[in-house]
C-alpha cells in the first residue's frame, strides 16, 4: 500500500486489487483507524474481502476486472 492507493496482493492463487474509484488517492490519505494487517477471505469467485484491524472493510476484485485500473493509474491526484 502507498499513501494514497492500495497495490495488488496475491490471494487465493490470484492478483486482488480495489476497483479504481475506491482507491486511497479519490478519497484522500487511507482511513482514520487504517492499520494495514487484517483478514480477507473469497466471498465468490470475482469478489474478497479484507477487513483491517482497524475496522475497515474493503471489497477486492480480480486485477482483470474491468473496474481495476492498473495501479500506474492511480498515483495521487
Amino acid at each position: 500500500m502507498n499513501h494514497c492507493f492500495v497495490e495488488p496482493v496475491s490471494f487465493d492463487g490470484e492478483q486482488w486489487n480495489l476497483p479504481f474509484e475506491e482507491q486511497f488517492g479519490w478519497g484522500g490519505l487511507e482511513p482514520k483507524h487504517w492499520r494495514g494487517t487484517g483478514v480477507m477471505v473469497r466471498i465468490d469467485k470475482d469478489q474478497a474481502r479484507f477487513e483491517d484491524d482497524g475496522g475497515s472493510t474493503f471489497l477486492f476484485r480480480p486485477v482483470d476486472d474491468p473496474l481495476v485500473r492498473p495501479v500506474e493509474d492511480a498515483l495521487c491526484r
